[in-house]
């Protein structure tokens, strides 16, 4: 029994052997390292070296940029003191009437900043609100204005005439606690209406036909600003008050 253990145990050693020693080498094969050969690798290296630079250069090129258009826009800043608003169109030549009968011209525009809009006194729920946001713009800009170099003004323009005289446009005005001096209503020929808003001012207006069950007037529900050379330089939307914390800043910086 122990001569024929020993015989069958050697033969499944030399039965395994073979397996092991190939499974050794199979290995060592596997996980060697696959080296190139030196011509590659220095072609290699050499691209992997060119494309650093390449990245490097655009790298340099746009910080070199970014930082020229920062030292222009600071010394911009710094010669203006004014935002970089762009200029979106002038004021249209205009004659009209205020809340206490005194005709307003374009003039009146000029060497102050103006923040306008477009009402009328009958609209039932949008005029209401602009009138509202107005006057709490008026308080926040009274609030900050003790700096500023020019006045800000407001300025609401009616947009049915026919109805909105003088008169009706003061007690609108005492409505809102509005000073003629700080706020302005003003009202003109109905054949004016047009050319002001839409040409002018480039906002909506349109009168349709009451007899089809909608508004009969229709207009926008922007603040317009108006820098102290008759240059429009904004639209802000009134309902929305991170645009009326906009239209603040950039009125006040206009002013100053």
């Amino acid at each position: 029994m122990g001569l024929c253990g020993s015989a069958a145990t050697q033969r499944r050693a030399a039965y395994h052997r073979p397996v092991a020693v190939h499974d050794r080498v199979y290995r060592r094969e596997m996980t060697a390292p696959r080296t190139l050969p030196a011509s590659q690798l220095r072609l290699l290296v050499s691209k992997l070296a060119s494309h650093l630079r390449t990245v490097l250069v655009a790298l340099l090129w746009s910080v070199s940029a970014l930082l020229v258009a920062g030292l222009f826009a600071f010394k911009a800043g710094q010669t203006s003191g004014a935002p970089e608003l762009p200029t979106l169109g002038t004021i249209p030549q205009l004659v009209m009437r205020d809340q206490t009968a005194a005709t307003v011209t374009g003039r009146e525009f000029r060497g102050r900043i103006s923040i306008v809009d477009f009402f009328f006194t009958s609209c039932p729920v949008m005029c209401p609100r602009l009138a509202a946001r107005m006057a709490e713009l008026k308080e926040r800009l009274e609030a900050r204005q003790q700096t500023s170099k020019k006045h800000i003004q407001l300025v609401s323009i009616s947009v049915d005439p026919e109805t909105d005289t003088p008169e009706r446009l003061r007690d609108y005005a005492v409505r809102y606690k509005a000073e003629p001096s700080s706020w302005s209503f003003l009202t003109g020929e109905p054949g004016d209406l047009h050319r002001i808003v839409v040409d002018g001012f480039k906002t909506e207006y349109k009168k349709s036909d009451s007899s089809l069950g909608i508004a009969e007037i229709m207009h926008g529900n922007w603040f317009i600003l108006v820098d102290a050379g008759g240059q429009i330089r904004g639209y802000y939307l009134a309902d929305m008050p991170a645009e009326i914390e906009r239209l603040t800043l950039d009125a006040q910086a206009l002013a100053n």
